[in-house]
């Protein structure tokens, strides 16, 4: 097999190796989760954990074919026993993809996991050791980058409904001059709401009456209190650190300022990665 031949054969399944499995990643992509519709953070984090796992595993099976493809480069230059001794590895690691390749083909489903399964014991047959152990490294290497994208995604994700859910569920109307305990989802533009001293505010809109020091760490990311008074407008998902104020309401839910931030970032985070 010519040094050509190889060369292009691997940067060939390099490139569709990437393209399916970030193709695959996208199948869970971010398009849909706005804050209403994301999963529940148990659920989430039960995820996370059997990423986690797998990752590990992961992780152990590309130090193998780390290893082989040393052993390999070794046994061409140095030792040639190194590099059936490498073959060991790659045979062990190669396990997993000859799985999914099966599985693929139970499927009826001809994609790189079925090349996979058939290049690597072809490679092994005909003896091109160093060329499987190549293309066994640089399997594991792409597996290990998309495996860090989705446990970023994943941590992203988390993070983000930890964040949703610390959002107050109910709120206090002023109705006739009481102030009665209302679900958020029933509020009507216009309606005013009252928020005490160490509340989190919970919709968009503008002070009606009050003075208040406000904390805008969670929709800027970092310490920020501003006065505010009669007139200035506010944000859900900022806290009210000092005061009493009555808030005219304008947008909540999935309508308010933070939601509006959270969705754009969610848009920006799955271009970035899968638009590029």
């Amino acid at each position: 097999m010519s040094p050509l031949f190889i060369i292009v054969g691997v940067l060939s399944y390099a490139g569709a190796k990437l393209h399916q499995d970030l193709k695959r990643l996208n199948k869970s992509s971010l398009n849909d989760e706005k804050p209403s519709k994301v999963k529940s953070l148990a659920s989430l984090k039960l995820q996370k954990q059997a990423l986690d796992d797998s990752q590990n595993k992961l992780q152990r099976n590309w130090t193998v074919a780390k290893v082989s493809l040393v052993l390999a480069i070794a046994g061409g230059l140095i030792y040639l026993p190194l590099m059936y001794v490498s073959v060991i590895g790659v045979i062990y690691t190669t396990i997993p993809l000859l799985q999914k390749g099966y599985q693929s083909l139970l499927k009826k489903q001809f994609d790189i996991a079925v090349i996979e399964s058939i290049t690597f014991p072809w490679l092994i047959m005909t003896r091109h050791y160093f060329a499987v152990a190549l293309v066994n490294w640089l399997c594991y290497l792409i597996q290990s980058f998309v495996s860090k994208v989705q446990t970023l995604k994943d941590d992203f994700r988390i993070e983000l409904l930890q964040d949703y859910e610390k959002q107050p569920k109910v709120v206090w109307l002023l109705k006739e001059g009481a102030e009665i305990e209302t679900l958020i989802n029933t509020l009507k533009q216009g309606d005013i709401i009252v928020v005490n001293a160490d509340e989190m505010i919970p919709v968009d809109g503008f002070i009606t009456e009050g003075h208040a020091l406000i904390d805008q760490k969670n929709l800027l990311k970092e310490y920020h209190a501003l006065e505010k008074e009669i007139g200035d407008a506010v944000f859900a998902s900022t806290t009210l650190l000092s005061g009493k104020i009555y808030i005219q309401v304008d947008k909540w839910g999935s309508e308010t300022k933070v939601a509006k931030e959270i969705e754009l970032t969610l848009i920006a985070v799955k271009n970035y990665f899968y638009n590029k």
